[in-house]
Protein backbone atom coordinates (compact mmCIF):
# COMPACT_ATOMS: atom_id res chain seq x y z
CA UNK A 1 0.00 0.00 0.00
CA UNK A 2 2.88 2.41 0.69
CA UNK A 3 4.21 1.96 -2.85
CA UNK A 4 0.76 2.70 -4.24
CA UNK A 5 0.45 5.82 -2.07
CA UNK A 6 3.91 6.99 -3.15
CA UNK A 7 3.04 6.45 -6.82
CA UNK A 8 -0.15 8.47 -6.38
CA UNK A 9 1.58 11.35 -4.61
CA UNK A 10 4.41 11.43 -7.12
CA UNK A 11 1.93 11.50 -9.98
CA UNK A 12 0.59 14.76 -8.55
CA UNK A 13 4.06 16.29 -8.80
CA UNK A 14 5.59 14.85 -11.97
CA UNK A 15 5.09 16.97 -15.09
CA UNK A 16 2.52 16.18 -17.77
CA UNK A 17 1.27 12.63 -18.08
CA UNK A 18 4.18 10.92 -16.33
CA UNK A 19 2.07 8.68 -14.11
CA UNK A 20 3.43 5.12 -14.21
CA UNK A 21 6.10 4.14 -11.66
CA UNK A 22 8.57 1.34 -11.09
CA UNK A 23 10.33 1.59 -7.73
CA UNK A 24 13.87 0.31 -7.29
CA UNK A 25 16.86 0.97 -5.04
CA UNK A 26 19.14 3.40 -6.88
CA UNK A 27 19.61 5.77 -9.75
CA UNK A 28 21.44 3.35 -11.99
CA UNK A 29 18.55 0.87 -11.60
CA UNK A 30 16.10 3.63 -12.51
CA UNK A 31 18.07 4.31 -15.69
CA UNK A 32 18.19 0.58 -16.50
CA UNK A 33 14.42 0.43 -16.17
CA UNK A 34 14.00 3.43 -18.50
CA UNK A 35 16.30 1.94 -21.15
CA UNK A 36 14.43 -1.37 -21.05
CA UNK A 37 11.06 0.39 -21.31
CA UNK A 38 12.28 2.31 -24.36
CA UNK A 39 13.62 -0.84 -26.00
CA UNK A 40 10.38 -2.73 -25.36
CA UNK A 41 8.30 0.20 -26.61
CA UNK A 42 9.76 -0.45 -30.07
CA UNK A 43 9.57 -4.23 -29.55
CA UNK A 44 13.34 -4.61 -29.81
CA UNK A 45 13.48 -3.16 -33.33
CA UNK A 46 15.54 -0.16 -32.20
CA UNK A 47 18.55 -1.26 -30.13
CA UNK A 48 20.51 1.99 -29.94
CA UNK A 49 20.43 5.04 -27.68
CA UNK A 50 21.78 8.55 -28.12
CA UNK A 51 23.53 10.07 -25.11
CA UNK A 52 25.67 13.13 -24.41
CA UNK A 53 29.41 13.40 -24.16
CA UNK A 54 30.66 13.55 -20.57
CA UNK A 55 27.33 12.34 -19.19
CA UNK A 56 26.97 10.02 -16.22
CA UNK A 57 23.85 7.88 -15.83
CA UNK A 58 25.13 4.98 -13.72
CA UNK A 59 27.66 2.18 -13.51
CA UNK A 60 25.66 -0.97 -14.21
CA UNK A 61 26.18 -2.14 -17.79
CA UNK A 62 23.05 -0.63 -19.34
CA UNK A 63 23.42 2.75 -17.63
CA UNK A 64 27.16 2.69 -18.25
CA UNK A 65 26.48 2.17 -21.95
CA UNK A 66 24.89 5.63 -22.08
CA UNK A 67 27.51 7.24 -19.84
CA UNK A 68 30.00 9.49 -21.63
CA UNK A 69 32.88 9.27 -19.14
CA UNK A 70 35.41 7.12 -20.99
CA UNK A 71 37.43 6.28 -17.89
CA UNK A 72 34.42 4.47 -16.42
CA UNK A 73 33.61 2.59 -19.63
CA UNK A 74 36.92 0.87 -20.33
CA UNK A 75 37.02 -2.93 -20.59
CA UNK A 76 33.26 -3.49 -20.36
CA UNK A 77 30.98 -5.04 -23.02
CA UNK A 78 28.50 -2.21 -23.51
CA UNK A 79 25.33 -1.68 -25.52
CA UNK A 80 25.69 0.11 -28.88
CA UNK A 81 25.06 3.83 -28.76
CA UNK A 82 25.73 7.19 -30.34
CA UNK A 83 27.09 10.32 -28.66
CA UNK A 84 26.38 13.99 -29.22
CA UNK A 85 27.91 17.13 -27.68
CA UNK A 86 25.80 18.27 -24.76
CA UNK A 87 23.85 21.44 -25.50
CA UNK A 88 24.11 21.08 -29.29
CA UNK A 89 20.61 20.52 -30.67
CA UNK A 90 21.83 20.76 -34.27
CA UNK A 91 24.21 17.83 -33.77
CA UNK A 92 21.36 15.79 -32.33
CA UNK A 93 19.14 16.58 -35.29
CA UNK A 94 21.83 15.38 -37.70
CA UNK A 95 21.77 11.97 -36.01
CA UNK A 96 17.99 11.80 -35.86
CA UNK A 97 17.60 12.73 -39.51
CA UNK A 98 19.52 9.61 -40.47
CA UNK A 99 17.75 7.36 -37.98
CA UNK A 100 16.16 4.31 -39.63
CA UNK A 101 12.80 3.07 -38.40
CA UNK A 102 14.29 -0.29 -37.43
CA UNK A 103 17.49 -2.30 -37.63
CA UNK A 104 20.79 -2.39 -35.78
CA UNK A 105 21.42 1.36 -36.21
CA UNK A 106 17.90 2.41 -35.22
CA UNK A 107 17.60 4.65 -32.14
CA UNK A 108 14.95 4.03 -29.51
CA UNK A 109 15.58 7.01 -27.25
CA UNK A 110 17.68 10.03 -26.40
CA UNK A 111 18.82 10.16 -22.77
CA UNK A 112 20.04 13.40 -21.19
CA UNK A 113 20.53 15.15 -17.88
CA UNK A 114 18.68 18.51 -17.70
CA UNK A 115 21.92 19.83 -16.19
CA UNK A 116 25.02 17.67 -16.44
CA UNK A 117 26.17 16.97 -12.90
CA UNK A 118 29.37 14.92 -12.93
CA UNK A 119 30.62 16.77 -16.01
CA UNK A 120 31.00 19.81 -13.76
CA UNK A 121 27.48 21.29 -13.52
CA UNK A 122 27.06 22.09 -17.20
CA UNK A 123 23.94 24.18 -17.74
CA UNK A 124 22.71 23.88 -21.35
CA UNK A 125 21.88 26.93 -23.48
CA UNK A 126 18.40 28.38 -22.95
CA UNK A 127 15.81 26.50 -24.98
CA UNK A 128 17.99 23.41 -25.47
CA UNK A 129 15.72 20.95 -23.67
CA UNK A 130 12.70 22.30 -25.50
CA UNK A 131 14.50 21.84 -28.82
CA UNK A 132 15.43 18.27 -27.87
CA UNK A 133 11.83 17.51 -26.90
CA UNK A 134 10.58 18.82 -30.24
CA UNK A 135 13.22 16.88 -32.18
CA UNK A 136 12.38 13.62 -30.43
CA UNK A 137 8.70 14.12 -31.19
CA UNK A 138 9.38 15.03 -34.81
CA UNK A 139 11.61 12.04 -35.49
CA UNK A 140 9.65 9.53 -33.46
CA UNK A 141 12.09 8.62 -30.70
CA UNK A 142 11.55 8.69 -26.95
CA UNK A 143 13.09 11.24 -24.61
CA UNK A 144 14.51 10.01 -21.29
CA UNK A 145 15.47 12.65 -18.76
CA UNK A 146 17.76 11.67 -15.91
CA UNK A 147 16.63 13.83 -12.96
CA UNK A 148 18.57 11.81 -10.40
CA UNK A 149 20.71 14.80 -9.40
CA UNK A 150 18.51 17.65 -10.59
CA UNK A 151 15.13 16.47 -9.34
CA UNK A 152 13.27 17.30 -6.13
CA UNK A 153 13.71 21.06 -5.80
CA UNK A 154 17.49 21.13 -6.34
CA UNK A 155 17.49 23.65 -9.21
CA UNK A 156 14.65 25.90 -8.07
CA UNK A 157 11.75 23.96 -9.57
CA UNK A 158 10.49 20.58 -8.44
CA UNK A 159 12.05 18.98 -11.53
CA UNK A 160 14.67 20.72 -13.63
CA UNK A 161 12.80 20.04 -16.90
CA UNK A 162 10.06 22.36 -15.64
CA UNK A 163 12.29 25.39 -16.27
CA UNK A 164 11.41 24.94 -19.95
CA UNK A 165 8.03 23.22 -19.50
CA UNK A 166 9.43 20.02 -21.02
CA UNK A 167 7.70 16.68 -20.43
CA UNK A 168 9.83 13.64 -21.27
CA UNK A 169 8.48 10.21 -22.16
CA UNK A 170 10.52 8.61 -19.38
CA UNK A 171 12.21 9.94 -16.27
CA UNK A 172 14.75 8.45 -13.87
CA UNK A 173 14.61 9.51 -10.21
CA UNK A 174 16.60 8.62 -7.09
CA UNK A 175 18.91 10.30 -4.52
CA UNK A 176 16.72 13.00 -2.94
CA UNK A 177 13.60 10.87 -3.37
CA UNK A 178 14.63 9.10 -0.16
CA UNK A 179 15.34 12.30 1.75
CA UNK A 180 18.85 11.19 2.60
CA UNK A 181 17.50 8.29 4.65
CA UNK A 182 16.22 5.60 2.31
CA UNK A 183 17.73 3.98 -0.77
CA UNK A 184 15.01 4.36 -3.36
CA UNK A 185 14.83 5.14 -7.06
CA UNK A 186 12.03 5.27 -9.60
CA UNK A 187 11.54 4.84 -13.31
CA UNK A 188 8.64 7.03 -14.38
CA UNK A 189 6.78 6.67 -17.69
CA UNK A 190 3.73 7.95 -19.47
CA UNK A 191 0.82 5.55 -19.66
CA UNK A 192 1.27 5.30 -23.43
CA UNK A 193 4.90 4.20 -23.15
CA UNK A 194 4.27 1.84 -20.26
CA UNK A 195 1.25 0.06 -21.72
CA UNK A 196 2.90 -0.27 -25.14
CA UNK A 197 6.06 -1.71 -23.62
CA UNK A 198 4.28 -4.06 -21.20
CA UNK A 199 0.97 -4.69 -22.92
CA UNK A 200 0.95 -8.36 -21.98
CA UNK A 201 0.18 -9.08 -18.29
CA UNK A 202 2.50 -12.08 -18.46
CA UNK A 203 5.42 -9.65 -18.94
CA UNK A 204 5.09 -8.28 -15.42
CA UNK A 205 8.20 -10.13 -14.29
CA UNK A 206 10.48 -8.79 -17.03
CA UNK A 207 11.59 -5.91 -14.80
CA UNK A 208 11.51 -6.56 -11.05
CA UNK A 209 13.55 -5.77 -7.96
CA UNK A 210 13.74 -7.85 -4.80
CA UNK A 211 13.89 -4.86 -2.48
CA UNK A 212 12.34 -2.21 -4.75
CA UNK A 213 9.31 -0.46 -3.32
CA UNK A 214 9.69 -1.86 0.18
CA UNK A 215 7.55 -0.29 2.86
CA UNK A 216 10.21 1.56 4.86
CA UNK A 217 11.69 3.22 1.78
CA UNK A 218 8.31 4.25 0.40
CA UNK A 219 7.27 5.63 3.78
CA UNK A 220 10.47 7.70 3.92
CA UNK A 221 9.86 8.97 0.39
CA UNK A 222 6.26 9.91 1.24
CA UNK A 223 7.45 11.93 4.22
CA UNK A 224 10.14 13.54 2.07
CA UNK A 225 7.66 14.70 -0.56
CA UNK A 226 5.55 16.21 2.19
CA UNK A 227 8.52 18.24 3.46
CA UNK A 228 9.42 19.41 -0.05
CA UNK A 229 5.91 20.74 -0.53
CA UNK A 230 5.11 22.09 2.93
CA UNK A 231 8.43 23.89 3.33
CA UNK A 232 8.42 25.13 -0.28
CA UNK A 233 11.96 23.94 -0.86
CA UNK A 234 11.82 24.65 -4.60
CA UNK A 235 11.36 28.35 -3.99
CA UNK A 236 13.89 28.21 -1.19
CA UNK A 237 16.48 26.69 -3.54
CA UNK A 238 15.80 29.38 -6.13
CA UNK A 239 16.13 32.23 -3.63
CA UNK A 240 19.17 30.94 -1.75
CA UNK A 241 20.73 29.81 -5.02
CA UNK A 242 20.78 33.41 -6.19
CA UNK A 243 22.51 34.43 -2.96
CA UNK A 244 25.08 31.66 -3.37
CA UNK A 245 25.80 32.49 -7.03
CA UNK A 246 26.13 36.20 -6.35
CA UNK A 247 28.56 35.52 -3.53
CA UNK A 248 30.62 33.11 -5.62
CA UNK A 249 30.77 35.56 -8.52
CA UNK A 250 32.08 38.20 -6.12
CA UNK A 251 34.76 35.78 -4.88
CA UNK A 252 35.67 34.96 -8.48
CA UNK A 253 36.13 38.68 -9.18
CA UNK A 254 38.49 38.98 -6.18
CA UNK A 255 40.44 35.81 -7.00
CA UNK A 256 40.68 35.83 -10.76
CA UNK A 257 43.74 33.55 -10.79
CA UNK A 258 41.94 30.91 -8.74
CA UNK A 259 38.49 30.52 -10.31
CA UNK A 260 37.85 30.02 -14.00
CA UNK A 261 34.06 29.79 -13.90
CA UNK A 262 31.08 29.39 -11.56
CA UNK A 263 28.11 27.50 -13.01
CA UNK A 264 24.77 26.29 -11.77
CA UNK A 265 21.12 26.82 -11.09
CA UNK A 266 19.41 26.94 -7.72
CA UNK A 267 21.43 25.00 -5.15
CA UNK A 268 23.25 22.93 -7.78
CA UNK A 269 26.54 24.75 -8.33
CA UNK A 270 30.03 23.91 -9.53
CA UNK A 271 33.21 25.97 -9.09
CA UNK A 272 35.79 25.35 -11.81
CA UNK A 273 39.30 26.19 -10.65
CA UNK A 274 42.22 27.35 -12.75
CA UNK A 275 44.99 24.84 -12.17
CA UNK A 276 47.57 27.43 -13.23
CA UNK A 277 47.47 28.85 -9.69
CA UNK A 278 49.54 25.85 -8.59
CA UNK A 279 52.50 27.24 -10.55
CA UNK A 280 52.70 30.07 -8.04
CA UNK A 281 53.50 27.65 -5.21
CA UNK A 282 56.99 26.38 -4.35
CA UNK A 283 57.83 22.76 -5.00
CA UNK A 284 60.02 20.19 -3.40
CA UNK A 285 63.73 20.47 -4.27
CA UNK A 286 63.71 16.86 -5.45
CA UNK A 287 62.58 16.31 -9.02
CA UNK A 288 59.53 14.12 -8.62
CA UNK A 289 58.22 13.13 -12.06
CA UNK A 290 54.72 14.41 -12.75
CA UNK A 291 54.35 16.18 -9.39
CA UNK A 292 53.23 19.44 -10.94
CA UNK A 293 50.48 17.77 -12.98
CA UNK A 294 49.30 15.68 -10.04
CA UNK A 295 48.97 18.77 -7.87
CA UNK A 296 47.03 20.59 -10.58
CA UNK A 297 44.63 17.69 -10.95
CA UNK A 298 44.03 17.69 -7.21
CA UNK A 299 43.49 21.44 -6.83
CA UNK A 300 39.72 21.27 -6.06
CA UNK A 301 40.43 18.40 -3.67
CA UNK A 302 43.05 20.50 -1.89
CA UNK A 303 40.54 23.33 -1.52
CA UNK A 304 37.93 20.88 -0.20
CA UNK A 305 40.43 19.46 2.31
CA UNK A 306 41.24 22.95 3.57
CA UNK A 307 37.54 23.82 3.92
CA UNK A 308 37.00 20.69 5.98
CA UNK A 309 40.08 21.07 8.15
CA UNK A 310 39.80 24.78 8.86
CA UNK A 311 36.06 25.42 8.78
CA UNK A 312 34.30 22.06 9.10
CA UNK A 313 32.73 22.29 5.64
CA UNK A 314 32.45 19.08 3.62
CA UNK A 315 32.95 19.38 -0.15
CA UNK A 316 33.14 16.74 -2.87
CA UNK A 317 34.46 16.51 -6.42
CA UNK A 318 33.06 15.50 -9.81
CA UNK A 319 33.62 12.11 -11.44
CA UNK A 320 34.04 13.42 -14.99
CA UNK A 321 35.63 16.80 -14.33
CA UNK A 322 38.40 16.92 -11.74
CA UNK A 323 38.73 20.70 -12.06
CA UNK A 324 35.36 21.35 -10.40
CA UNK A 325 34.36 21.53 -6.75
CA UNK A 326 30.77 20.40 -6.17
CA UNK A 327 28.57 22.79 -4.18
CA UNK A 328 25.27 21.01 -3.52
CA UNK A 329 24.26 22.22 -0.05
CA UNK A 330 21.25 20.70 1.76
CA UNK A 331 17.99 22.28 0.67
CA UNK A 332 17.38 23.28 4.30
CA UNK A 333 20.54 25.38 4.43
CA UNK A 334 20.12 28.88 5.84
CA UNK A 335 21.27 32.19 4.42
CA UNK A 336 23.69 32.49 7.34
CA UNK A 337 25.24 29.13 6.51
CA UNK A 338 25.68 30.13 2.87
CA UNK A 339 27.43 33.29 3.99
CA UNK A 340 29.66 31.20 6.27
CA UNK A 341 30.64 29.00 3.33
CA UNK A 342 31.36 32.03 1.16
CA UNK A 343 33.54 33.71 3.79
CA UNK A 344 35.36 30.42 4.44
CA UNK A 345 36.12 29.87 0.76
CA UNK A 346 37.27 33.46 0.43
CA UNK A 347 39.60 32.98 3.39
CA UNK A 348 41.09 29.79 1.91
CA UNK A 349 41.81 31.44 -1.43
CA UNK A 350 43.24 34.52 0.29
CA UNK A 351 45.86 32.31 1.95
CA UNK A 352 47.40 31.57 -1.44
CA UNK A 353 48.36 28.20 -2.94
CA UNK A 354 51.53 27.51 -0.93
CA UNK A 355 49.95 25.90 2.12
CA UNK A 356 47.56 23.88 -0.01
CA UNK A 357 50.47 22.42 -1.95
CA UNK A 358 52.51 21.80 1.20
CA UNK A 359 49.68 19.95 2.91
CA UNK A 360 48.94 17.85 -0.16
CA UNK A 361 52.59 16.86 -0.68
CA UNK A 362 53.08 16.03 2.98
CA UNK A 363 49.95 13.89 2.99
CA UNK A 364 51.08 12.03 -0.12
CA UNK A 365 54.53 11.38 1.33
CA UNK A 366 53.10 10.21 4.65
CA UNK A 367 50.63 7.91 2.89
CA UNK A 368 53.47 6.39 0.89
CA UNK A 369 55.25 5.37 4.07
CA UNK A 370 57.90 8.11 3.94
CA UNK A 371 56.88 9.91 7.10
CA UNK A 372 60.51 10.41 8.09
CA UNK A 373 61.02 13.12 5.46
CA UNK A 374 57.68 14.88 5.96
CA UNK A 375 59.02 17.30 8.64
CA UNK A 376 61.93 18.16 6.33
CA UNK A 377 59.64 19.04 3.43
CA UNK A 378 57.41 21.08 5.72
CA UNK A 379 60.37 23.12 6.89
CA UNK A 380 61.52 23.67 3.31
CA UNK A 381 58.12 24.86 2.12
CA UNK A 382 57.78 27.25 5.08
CA UNK A 383 61.12 28.87 4.23
CA UNK A 384 60.19 29.28 0.57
Amino acid sequence: PYAACLAHNLSLLTPGTLDRFFFCNSGTEAVEGALKLAARYFKGKRPRFIYAENSLHGKTLGALSVTGGQRLREFFPLLPGKTVPYGDAAALEELLKANPSEGEDAVAAVILEPIQGEAGVIVPPPGYLRQVRDLCTRYGVLLILDEIQTGFCRTGTFFACEHEQVVPDLMALAKSLGGGLASIGATVATTKVFTTAYDNPHDCLVQTSTFGGRTTCCAAALATLEVYEEEQLSQRAATLGERLMQGLQAIKARHTHWIREVRGRGLMVGIEFDAGIVDQARYLPAKIPGLRNVLKEHLPGMVAAALLKQFGILGTLMLNNRAVLRVYPPLVITAEQIDYFLSSLDAILSQGPRDLVANRVNHAIASAGMKCITPWTSAFLKKH
